[in-house]
């Protein structure tokens, strides 16, 4: 049921959790609550408890710094502070402004104080101070490993995989971290042979790590070695049969039959007292998948459901936020006069942005990985650049007046761009599959007059099942979790579109994936010319691409084209009838 943040409601589901020892758990939420309200004393009190540090280098003195600068802030130009390094930024619009990378830190500081600053820093998702805090304690001790692999991981969470390989290449000293966390900067690089061996190499150091033996089947199975994965997966349940997420990932790439003997396995661990609620939601998700796949679809379903109350309990979603976002971001497009604001020249730019937008299991991952097959394409992936970047701006729309005008937009476009182009791998076009950029076409439309956007578009009940039957990392999408909240978002999201199209006329490019699915190549050549490309055959071949898939639709990027998969639903339409109504399906 959709609800809005309850902060007594939050603290008591993190307490709960870190009293039953989730600590991973209770530290997620504690972190939520900090970006809604940062001075909350229980919550710092709760990520420094959980992150072994303080809450911040200088929370409350930036805070107060920057309510000081106030309108003086760049006003002339209107433009937003900080927007030119949008991944230093902080993530949520209540969230401090963090220090300039490079930042002084105090020579009073120790080394411990420093490490635990930093931390603290990058658990409340602050990069800026923990990269300043990191670089300052290897200037002190340069060979300080766990420094080097926190240096490194930070520079791989914002998306700056290339950095961090050449900050750990070499000093991983044997430490499991760093050398997991450089496995993850080759695959990002889709340098995935060194990704395997850096794996490998961890497992063999520590062959009951049970987050690289996974972290090693998820890259096999991205990579459509389908059995291999499994292989891996097998060996992490048998190290610790309560963990959930090998189950969840083997539900992922496997049909399962009747009677199996693992269906067993996760309806007596989900049941077990000691196993700890996020992994009996990904338990319960995993036999929903499993339970299906035989045909039990009443269990399935009840499966699914104690699924997503249990996340729903652990993440619940703000819908009033969320409504309230999608209407200041709108505010600027909708008087008559906001045709000004588009930026009709074409700046010089080596780069082409194509925007893959739409709901969550639209089908968008069949869609880039055809342009990916292209020879001029490369797909970036779900980059969180323009988001960054948007949400430092509706930040400062609340704080202070700010002009909505063409120079905030080329601030926009060049702080995009400049991080786009480290992404490129020497393509002329890049692919941002943010899907929740649909959010802010208005600001993509009128400052890349040259970027292609493609909608998704499919039957709708097939994407609301589908959201409600699979498990989401992090909470950026924890409205998947109850069935009112999915209509809810679903119902927005085609509002906001409605008013792009009309406010963007022609620019909108709506993709069905299921008209797709039942001509390939005719839909192949549709959408590359949509993005101003050649027809290549190699596009229709996009199954034998050996980029490596990263998300819930990996195993189906590695199949041909195949139709039927939005009928899926209809096995369950018997349980489905509110949802139904709620999106006003068939109506």
């Amino acid at each position: 049921m959709s609800k809005t943040f309850k902060l007594s409601e939050r603290l008591r589901v993190a307490t709960v959790a870190e009293k039953a020892g989730q600590s991973r758990a209770a530290l997620e939420v504690y972190q939520s609550i900090l970006e809604r309200f940062p001075g909350n004393a229980k919550a710092k009190a709760g990520v420094k408890r959980l992150s072994g540090g303080s809450v911040g280098l200088t929370v409350d003195a930036e805070m107060d710094a920057v309510a000081a600068r106030g309108p003086q802030l760049n006003a002339a130009l209107g433009r937003i502070s900080g927007i030119s390094d949008p991944l230093a930024m902080p993530e949520s619009v209540k969230r401090a402004a963090p220090v300039a990378r490079g930042a002084h830190v105090p020579d009073s500081l120790s080394v411990s104080q420093m490490m635990r600053q930093a931390e603290s820093a990058r658990a409340q998702r602050n990069y800026a101070d923990a990269l300043a805090l990191y670089r300052r304690v290897l200037q002190v001790e340069p060979e300080n490993e766990q420094a080097i692999w926190l240096l490194g991981l930070v520079h791989h969470q914002i998306g700056e995989s290339a950095v961090a390989i050449s900050t750990l290449e070499g000093r991983t000293g044997g430490n499991i971290g760093a050398i997991c966390t450089l496995a993850h900067a080759y695959r990002e690089q889709g340098r995935y042979d060194e990704a395997i061996a850096a794996f490998e190499s961890a497992l063999e150091r520590a062959p009951h790590d049970i987050e690289a033996r996974v972290d090693l089947g998820d890259l096999l199975a991205a990579m459509g070695r389908k059995e291999d994965a499994i292989a891996n997966y097998e060996a992490a349940i048998e190290l610790k049969p309560e963990a959930g997420l090998p189950y969840l990932q083997i539900a992922g790439v496997k049909t399962f039959q009747s009677h199996e003997p693992l269906v067993k396995k996760m309806q007596s661990v989900v049941q077990t007292e000691k196993t700890p609620l996020t992994d009996k939601a990904q338990i319960h998700f995993a036999l929903g998948k499993a339970l299906g796949d035989s045909g039990a679809l009443s269990e399935s379903f009840e499966n699914y459901s104690a699924a997503n109350k249990l996340m729903h309990d652990m993440r619940p979603f703000d819908m009033a936020a969320h409504r309230a976002l999608l209407t200041q971001i709108k505010r600027p497009f909708e008087a008559d006069g906001f045709a000004r604001l588009v930026l009709p020249e074409l700046r010089n730019s080596p780069v082409k942005p194509v925007f893959i937008v739409g709901m969550p299991r639209s089908g968008s991952s069949l869609i880039e990985q055809v342009l990916d097959s292209h020879s001029e394409v490369h797909a970036a992936g779900e980059i969180g650049y323009l988001s960054t970047i948007m949400q430092r701006a509706v930040s400062e729309f609340a704080q202070r007046p700010v002009i909505f005008d063409k120079a905030l937009l080329h601030d926009i476009r060049d702080a995009y761009l400049g991080k786009l182009q480290t992404s490129t791998k020497g393509a002329r076009v890049i692919t941002d599959k943010n899907l929740l950029n649909f959010r802010y076409l208005g600001v993509v439309l009128a400052a890349f007059p040259e970027a292609s956007v493609i909608n998704m578009v499919r039957d709708p009940m097939a994407i609301c099942w589908s959201i409600y039957r699979h498990h989401f990392a992090g909470e950026l999408l924890s409205f998947a979790y109850d069935a009112k909240d999915i209509a809810a978002f679903f119902n927005s999201y085609t509002d906001i579109m409605a008013f792009w199209r009309k406010r963007f006329p022609g620019r909108i490019f709506d993709l069905d994936y299921d008209a797709f699915t039942r001509d390939p190549e005719q839909g192949t050549r549709h959408l590359l010319d949509r993005c101003g490309l050649a027809f290549e055959t190699g596009c229709l071949d996009f199954h034998e691409n050996r980029r490596a898939a990263n998300t819930a639709s990996m195993s189906q990027v590695r199949q041909r084209v195949y139709q039927g998969s939005s009928q899926e639903w209809r096995r369950y339409e018997a349980y489905l009838g509110d949802l139904k109504v709620a999106i006003g399906y068939g109506q």
